[in-house]
């Protein structure tokens, strides 16, 4: 089960890089297409060459920074909805999804993403000003390959644990009872976790 988990994992990773191979080779062609339609001076021609070796370099530099980051994947269902969790594999770090956040915020998706445009230069209250410009998304599938439970991602974007806490109390201390709620059950199990690790309690 595992080998074949691994088989599809390397299946899809490769199917990503030669895309990605594919998008330079075109480029490439492309502009050697441009050079030789130029009827200019050599000193043009050389100078258009080095852009264009430039241009190569920039996209094997993007591809050798691709990083392939696995995550387990939990869920809980709230309301009717499936509310997504996942975790990073090797540190540990964790967050979830847009939609889950914005169930437990109590809010609609598009409340969160406005709130994210206003973070980009201010904090709009106490609780998110360690947020304001900061990159608050755990993983994207943008700048990384997200491998979740053995299989590709896709299009997913991640927001980190703390982050989430913080949008949550915003919305609490502005009156919304279903991020009090959610705020109340994380407060609960952070002082349980608090005291375990007081009293040396583990499993």
């Amino acid at each position: 089960m595992v080998l074949a988990q691994s088989a599809v994992v390397v299946e899809s990773l490769e199917k990503r890089v030669k895309e990605l191979e594919s998008i330079v080779h075109k480029q490439s062609q492309y502009l050697d297409k441009f050079i030789g339609y130029l009827n200019l001076e050599d000193r043009v021609e050389d100078k258009m060459r080095y852009m264009m070796e430039q241009f190569k370099n920039e996209i094997k530099d993007s591809l050798a920074e691709l990083r392939t980051v696995e995550l387990t994947k939990g869920s809980l269902e709230v309301a009717n909805d499936e509310l997504e969790f996942y975790t990073v594999n090797a540190t540990g770090e964790s967050g979830m999804s847009l939609s889950a956040l914005a169930k437990l915020a109590g809010v609609s998706k598009q409340a969160l993403s406005k709130l994210e445009k206003t973070l980009s230069t201010k904090a709009p209250s106490h609780y998110l000003q360690s947020h304001a410009a900061q990159d608050f998304t755990l993983s994207t599938s943008e700048r990384n390959i997200l491998i979740v439970d053995g299989r590709d991602a896709g299009n997913l974007t991640i927001y980190k644990a703390e982050y989430c806490g913080a949008v949550i109390a915003h919305y609490a201390m502005k009156g919304n009872q279903t991020a009090f709620g959610s705020m109340a059950k994380f407060c609960s199990m952070g002082i349980t976790k608090w005291i375990q690790g007081i009293t040396g309690w583990s499993k």
